[in-house]
């Protein structure tokens, strides 16, 4: 049997990704690719 999501399920997941993803790149509310000030390397 293969497992195969619905939609909906496909797009609920990505979403929880993505926040998960912004809260583990982010520090002390700025995120490293949005914030200017912090250096590439990091």
């Amino acid at each position: 049997m293969r497992y195969r999501p619905t939609l909906a399920q496909l797009r609920k997941s990505f979403q929880l990704r993505t926040a998960e993803f912004l809260r583990e790149n982010s520090l002390h509310g700025f995120n490293y690719f949005v914030d200017p000030e912090r250096p590439t390397w990091e």
